[in-house]
This record gives C-alpha cells, structure tokens and sequence, in this order.
C-alpha cells in the first residue's frame, strides 16, 4: 500500500479551534498515543541521501519508508513495519529490502543483530504525542513534537502508482474544506526538520529539504 499525506504547522494557540472543526464534521476519534523514534543510518548517511528513513518506533518496531514512484513534492511513499523480534522470514524480507538501499549489507538472522553488524547508529529522537481520527476514508493525526511545534497531518491509502494524483487531490479538497486558513503546508518530515534544527549539516545532506522554514511557532517543552 502506498501512503500519500499531507502535513501542515498550526500555533498552539489555534489547537482548540481546529478540534472544533474536526467535532463539527464528525471526525471518529480512534487513539492519542505518544510515540518514541528512532532514527538510523550508516555513517555516510546513505540512507538520507536516497530519502530512505529507518527507525525504531516505541522500542518495538523497525519501519522503513521508501519511494517507489517519483515524488518529488515528498507527499507519498511505502511503508514495511518488521517487529524487532521477527520470525525469520521476515527477518529475511527486511535483509532483502535494506540490501536495496545500503551497498554491502551484511544478512543478520535478527533486526537487532542487522543494525549491529551494518553498523546503523542513532542520528534523530523524536517524540511526539499524537490524536488519531478516522474521517470517511482519511485518516487525520493532530501531533504535537517536541521541540518542533504542532502538525495536522492528513492521510489516505492507494495501490496503484497512477492512483497517487487522485489520493493528493483528495487530500487537497479535505483541507480546503475545513476552511482553517492558520495552516501553514510543510512539505518535509519530522526528521528533516529536527536535523535542520540541530544537524544542519546533516540536513544538506537529505533529498528533500525545505528553504526558507521558519520555526516561528515551534515550542519546547
């Protein structure tokens, strides 16, 4: 499945009111959770450069986003989630896959074990606490992290590559309905704004890159 969104900073102060709208459209709330991520890649970054993002969410999951098709404005990609403790074919799927993206992988018969001997090593921590809704067919997530203010993030599914254009279209019409003119678009990743933040050197190095964002709402906690 393919994972197309959009995201969008709000102030603060703008919270209570767009829980309003979502109350007024009769937006399900499904779940608030707070998530932990993890960042990884190599020491040259190889992962970064291709717009590749390994992580560990919440101490459980290893996730890997990836592009499949051409994205440009860096609104969709596919999405493995392999639990850390992994029986071994996926264990096998997840080594199979990291190959693509890293020259030289090294199998290992656990994700754990595979971070290890491929010498994968922390770069980002991010944690953000996130409210969940389900909408006729979209989901919308309300997050607020840490130290790099508060997102809604509209989101939808598709399957088929000439379906994206369709799912962004979507997504587009959604947020001009809410009528919500404080959101400002953003059309990076948490991680990238957390390395514009504190690695910008790191920051160049990355495909998708965001000049001229200001952080101007942005709040530590």
């Amino acid at each position: 499945m393919i994972e197309v969104e959009l995201k969008f900073e709000f102030p603060l102060g703008a919270r209570t009111l767009l829980q309003t709208k979502l109350d007024t459209i009769l937006a399900q709330p499904l779940e608030q959770v707070d998530n932990v991520d993890m960042y990884y890649d190599t020491a040259s970054f190889d992962c970064l450069q291709q717009a590749v993002f390994v992580r560990i969410r919440n101490h459980r999951h290893l996730e890997i986003k990836y592009h499949e098709h051409a994205d440009p404005a860096h609104m969709h990609s596919t999405e493995r989630v392999f639990p850390l403790k992994s029986e071994p074919l996926l264990v096998k799927e997840m080594n199979i896959l990291c190959s693509h993206f890293i020259s030289g992988w090294k199998e290992a018969s656990t994700i754990e074990e595979a971070i290890r001997i491929n010498g994968l090593t922390e770069f980002a921590h991010i944690e953000k606490r996130r409210a969940r809704y389900w909408y006729r067919d979209l989901i919308l997530c309300i997050d607020s992290v840490e130290g790099l203010g508060n997102f809604l993030e509209v989101e939808t599914y598709c399957e088929e590559g000439a379906k994206i254009g369709e799912a962004i279209a979507k997504l587009q019409d959604f947020v001009a309905s809410l009528a919500f003119p404080v959101l400002r678009p953003v059309k990076v990743g948490y991680v990238e704004l957390w390395l514009r933040l504190h690695l910008p050197q790191v920051y160049q190095l990355g495909k998708y890159q965001e000049e001229g964002y200001s952080m101007k709402w942005a709040v530590t906690k």
